[in-house]
């Protein structure tokens, strides 16, 4: 039972770092650490549209 509470625990002060973490790093850079992923994605799926960039190599302002 003891190991048990000890898993708990730790995970749980883990979980609390990671949260403290983000809310620092998101502070200090200025940065919504949630949106950015969502942002760059939407950024990436203008600069390479799938039906110009699937199947070939060349550069990204060689497709248009």
């Amino acid at each position: 039972m003891c190991l048990q509470f000890m898993f708990f625990l730790t995970t749980r002060v883990a979980s609390w770092l990671r949260l403290s973490r983000r809310e620092e790093l998101s502070d200090v850079l200025g940065v919504d650490l949630e949106a950015a992923p969502t942002t760059k994605m939407i950024k990436n799926a203008r600069k390479y549209p799938v039906e110009a960039a699937r199947g070939n190599s060349r550069k990204y302002t060689d497709l248009a």
